[in-house]
């Protein structure tokens, strides 16, 4: 029965984890497509050679997943999906835990668990799901995004933080060693959390001057050639857009770790039909 429920945190943390690398992976290859199509309109359209060769990288999760008619999307949609399953169910296991085995545990304890574990499950959830409610790179799209996103992750950690108090309880089995896993993952994703914020601006500053830049070359708006980059400028900005995606790529890794560390206390815990 243990091994049972333990399917649970693990299904979770790997949905998202897989979900996600998924995502930037099959983000990744399309970018790499679409650059080699570009390369070869330019090479014909061009006999004097001014072709300017571009740099793909992993960008950050929102510019992947933001259009619903893309692969990406369709993976972390999945992704998100089994994360919001498994944390929630993963939390309420836990919380009966509580109630059964810890001594001086309340019922708002218990609740709040289960409260953070829930936002953070659904806030990734809806914020995949909910692109498909605006356009594609709009302004609203970006605000839904990202306050989705900070409820996924913040709640997230909230989660963490109730974990490791709870590992560190004797009663639940699970060990001073899982509590140190726990402290590590949550002291990391804190830290990518603060990184991102730095970065945030820069990469989607730079997203949008990507998109002007090949417009432009398009002729959607060649009126404008400001808009128009070297392949310096833009293998730049793609670093910034990379610096994005790595904060979030150690998000998501320590969110996955603390929401599969769950299977611990389960399998240790005796339960009864």
């Amino acid at each position: 029965m243990s091994a049972a429920f333990a399917v649970f945190p693990i299904l979770g943390g790997s949905g998202l984890l897989f979900g996600g690398g998924a995502a930037l992976y099959a983000d990744r290859r399309a970018l790499k497509k679409e650059m080699r199509e570009r390369e070869s309109t330019q090479r014909r359209g061009h006999a004097s050679g001014d072709h300017e060769e571009d740099l793909v990288l992993v960008r950050y999760l929102s510019a992947a997943i933001g259009d619903p008619r893309r692969t990406p999307h369709i993976f972390f949609l999945n992704g998100a999906a089994l994360y919001m399953v498994g944390i929630i169910a993963t939390a309420c296991l836990q919380a009966h835990m509580m109630a059964e085995t810890v001594s001086g545990s309340t019922v708002t304890q218990q609740v709040l668990l289960i409260l953070y574990a829930t936002l953070s499950g659904t806030g990734a959830f809806v914020m995949t799901i909910g692109a498909r409610l605006f356009q594609p790179g709009s302004r609203n799209a970006l605000v839904f995004h990202v306050i989705c996103a900070c409820v996924f992750m913040a709640f997230g950690f909230m989660y963490a933080s109730a974990i490791v108090s709870l590992a560190n309880r004797p009663e639940c089995g699970s060990g001073s060693t899982v509590a140190a896993v726990r402290t590590g993952f949550a002291i990391a994703g804190g830290v990518a959390c603060f990184f991102n914020m730095l970065f945030a601006g820069g990469a989607g500053y730079a997203s949008v001057r990507i998109a002007w830049h090949y417009a432009a070359a398009e002729g959607e708006d060649a009126t404008d050639p400001e808009r128009r980059l070297t392949g310096a400028e833009i293998r730049e900005l793609r670093w910034r857009e990379c610096a994005l995606a790595c904060g979030q790529i150690v998000i998501g890794i320590c969110l996955s770790a603390l929401t599969a560390s769950g299977a611990a206390e389960i399998v240790d815990f005796q339960w009864t039909v």
